[in-house]
């Protein structure tokens, strides 16, 4: 079973907030090559909807 959980922006702890941009820059800039900021803004008004799988010791 697929654990997926959701949270604003002021909920996300730093660690999880950290790999949540060093995966996006992964897949943005890396893998699409684009050279375009990613971080645009948005992400505080945002829900994220976060599936765990590459995170390793969140708190």
């Amino acid at each position: 079973m697929i654990s997926w959980f959701q949270k604003n922006y002021d909920e996300l702890t730093k660690d999880e907030l950290y790999h949540i941009i060093q995966f996006r820059i992964g897949i943005f800039m890396i893998e699409q090559n684009s050279i375009y900021e990613d971080l645009d803004g948005l992400d505080q008004k945002a829900v994220h909807f976060i599936y765990p799988f590459h995170f390793k010791n969140l708190s």
